[in-house]
């Protein structure tokens, strides 16, 4: 098994997943973490949408295979006005609760595509009703979640790329014998 690579990649691939899975929003994008009240506004313009969040990890462990098992925390916040659908009126607040009910039925048992991804856990949603977002006239979702990963290399892929140095591929140094000539390429 190997690892997921990078953090960017997971969070990419859960933006990915939402784009497929709940269509006809106005946005689904990366972002760099919650909404304080200043940036409910500016999000405000954007609904309905969603806002993809790496917010961390904690517990860092070793995993049997020697690469580091994460647990990483993500949030997806949710943003819907007041809109007419069919002719009839669908309240913010509706729309945002199904939005995240969209949400977490796409995270649900997902491993969003990537080796080293375990099935979410922690699922979890939260209504945001503030006087911000009532003021600015849109309700707020925020659905979080914990995926754990596998990051970095097995201790199997680590010991191999220690025992030979390849610079732009090409082999640049070979493991000598004790005492062999690194300039001859040979053993003593």
């Amino acid at each position: 098994m190997s690892g997921v690579g990078d953090l960017v990649n997971l969070r990419d691939a859960v933006v990915a997943r939402l784009r497929t899975k709940i269509p006809g929003l106005r946005s689904i994008e990366p972002h760099g973490g919650t909404f304080d009240d200043g940036e409910v506004k500016k999000f405000a313009t954007l609904a309905p949408a969603i806002r993809v969040a790496c917010m961390g990890f904690d517990r860092v462990e070793r995993h049997s295979s020697g690469m580091l098992r994460l647990p990483v925390h993500f949030a997806a916040v949710v943003v819907a006005k007041d809109a007419m659908q069919e002719g009839d009126k669908v309240g913010r607040d509706t729309a945002a609760l199904l939005i995240a009910n969209a949400v977490a039925l796409a995270v649900a048992g997902h491993r969003f595509g990537l080796e080293g991804v375990f099935q979410p856990e922690n699922l979890r949603g939260a209504n945001e009703y503030s006087d911000a977002s009532q003021n600015a006239g849109v309700a707020l979702w925020q659905v979080t979640w914990t995926s754990p990963v596998l990051l970095g290399e097995s201790l199997d892929e680590a010991l191999g790329a220690l025992t030979q140095l390849f610079v732009n591929g090409a082999l640049f140094a070979d493991p000598l014998p004790i005492g062999g000539d690194p300039l001859a390429g040979g053993a003593p």
